[in-house]
């Protein structure tokens, strides 16, 4: 998880290594959002227009984006988040 656009932005990259178990992970229409440790707040993940997604995952390397916005800077560098993409959960990511 890293920190993009000056701050006002959250990049998270990842690598998708079993397309079968991920894809009963994350669902069109399912929640995908990121919540400080240090604030009672969630933040959306950024709708990308459909013709711009398919360029977000790259299925030769099988690596993956996510962007979520970052009003007011409220995440900041070492903070803690849990990030949550449909069913998934990761608790304790730490920003870089």
């Amino acid at each position: 998880m890293k920190l993009a656009a000056g701050g006002y932005f959250l990049d998270f990259r990842y690598r998708v290594l079993d397309q079968a178990k991920a894809s009963d992970l994350l669902h069109p229409g399912d929640d995908s959002y990121l919540m400080p440790e240090k604030a009672a707040v969630r933040l959306e993940a950024i709708q990308v227009p459909s013709a711009a997604s398919s360029k977000l995952e790259d299925r030769d390397t099988g690596v993956a984006v996510a962007f979520f916005d970052n009003p007011g800077q409220l995440i900041k560098r070492g903070d803690r988040v849990t990030l949550v993409l449909g069913r998934f959960k990761a608790s304790g990511l730490t920003v870089q």
